[in-house]
C-alpha cells in the first residue's frame, strides 16, 4: 500500500471501508498505518469523501472517470464508494434509464 494514498484514504474512509476495497481486515489497515507512521484517527473523526446523495448528484452530471479526477482519487475507489453504497447505484439507473 502507498503510503501517499493510504494517507488520503485514512482521511474519508473508515478502516474496515479501506480493507474492503483491497481484500483485508480493518486491522490490516491498521497494521498498515503502524508500518507508514501514520496516525490513527478516532472513528468521530471520520467524514465520507462523498455523502450517499453527494455522490448520486455527481453521477448524475459525470461519469466515474471524471469524478475520480475532481477528487483525485482513482476510479476504483469511486467505484467502491458505489457498491459500499449498494442502492445508489440502482436509484440512479431506475431513475435515468426506465
Amino acid at each position: 500500500m502507498d503510503k501517499e494514498l493510504l494517507t488520503k484514504l485514512i482521511k474519508t474512509h473508515t478502516y474496515q471501508q479501506i480493507g474492503d476495497m483491497y481484500g483485508v481486515s480493518g486491522t490490516a489497515v491498521k497494521k498498515w498505518c503502524n508500518r507508514n507512521n501514520i496516525e490513527y484517527k478516532d472513528k468521530r473523526d471520520y467524514k465520507p469523501l462523498l455523502l450517499k446523495e453527494e455522490l448520486l448528484k455527481e453521477l448524475e452530471e459525470l461519469s466515474i472517470s471524471k469524478i475520480s479526477t475532481k477528487y483525485n482519487v482513482c476510479k476504483s475507489t469511486i467505484s467502491k464508494m458505489c457498491k459500499y453504497y449498494k442502492s445508489i447505484l440502482i436509484l440512479f439507473l431506475l431513475t435515468h434509464y426506465i
